[in-house]
């Protein structure tokens, strides 16, 4: 997947364009490959060839471009908003709600989510309209969120939805690009689109849960003596829970007696409007986690 030539590889590569990514996700050497291939190379002419690559290819070249943010999101975090139900979520949403950002490159832990064939996914691609900052394509709704990706096996992903009135507008779509989709992909993307939109929610009305980006020098010299403040700075992507913990689980002993208990479970999360500020007149979105109900 390496481009010998291209500059957006070298770019990508060099300080302070460069990331330092935690063992725990995707190495940046993979990523940047996949970007400098999509945004050095031209979408088809013919985009109803591939709707889905070309449109993965102006994503990554916009992300380039714009300099868009990076996030990691923690294995336990991920896991909770998987845990987590979404039905009625957009009811919740005030009707003036803008993006928190334009589009975002979100990098997945290791093996933590999967295609509906195993593949594994290291990253999502996602762009973020509201009627107000621009995207690289034409969006079908004001307020659209559109997510792309690649796994393992180098196949590409999309899908979207948009906010409207008190619903998420979603319309099933039997292709992505050249390739029919089947029970379980739709299955797989509908849980994309779940993670996906409560972490953009996230960025909005949960800043305890992010944690800002950071440049850090370069742990390799140039030359005997030289100072730590000349050496190249990198960045340290944004995290998205990186101290986040889940609920841990009890240690369940043997039932006891003749009479059976209650089935201890997950109880699943979801949102909900909180009322705060003077005289308990305003709203906020918050989240409810997911907890462990003991039998």
């Amino acid at each position: 997947m390496e481009q010998g030539n291209s500059p957006t590889l070298k770019k990508l590569r060099s300080p302070p364009h460069a990331y330092r990514i935690p063992k725990t996700h995707a190495s940046w050497e993979l990523i940047s490959a996949i970007a400098a291939i999509c945004t050095d190379n031209e979408p088809v002419k013919n985009i109803h060839l591939d709707p889905a690559a070309n449109l993965h290819r102006l994503a990554w070249k916009w992300w380039v471009q714009d300099e868009l943010p990076t996030y990691c999101i923690s294995h336990s975090l991920l896991k909770d908003f998987q845990e987590t139900d979404i039905n009625g979520l957009t009811k919740l949403i005030d009707e003036f709600w803008t993006a928190p950002l334009p589009g975002m490159l979100l990098l997945l832990p290791n093996s933590a989510l999967c295609t509906s064939e195993g593949n594994p996914i290291p990253y999502l691609l996602v762009v973020i309209s509201d009627g107000i900052n621009k995207t690289p394509f034409r969006v079908e709704h004001k307020r659209q969120i559109s997510i792309f990706l690649s796994d393992q096996s180098e196949s590409t992903w999309m899908t979207g939805f948009g906010l409207g009135d008190n619903e998420i507008l979603f319309k099933p779509n039997p292709k992505i690009g050249t390739e029919a989709t089947t029970k379980e992909d739709e299955l797989f993307l509908a849980k994309l689109r779940t993670i996906v939109l409560q972490i953009v929610l996230s960025l909005s009305y949960l800043p305890e849960l992010i944690d800002s980006e950071i440049l850090v020098a370069s742990d390799e010299r140039k030359g005997f003596g030289k100072q730590k403040s000349d050496r190249p700075l990198y960045r340290v992507p944004r995290w998205i829970g990186k101290d986040y913990q889940r609920q841990s689980l009890p240690r369940i002993n043997p039932p006891q007696g003749t009479h059976a208990s209650p089935h201890a479970h997950w109880r699943r999360g979801h949102w909900r409007q909180q009322s705060h500020g003077v005289g308990m007149k305003e709203r906020k979105l918050i989240w409810i986690k997911p907890i462990w109900i003991s039998g």
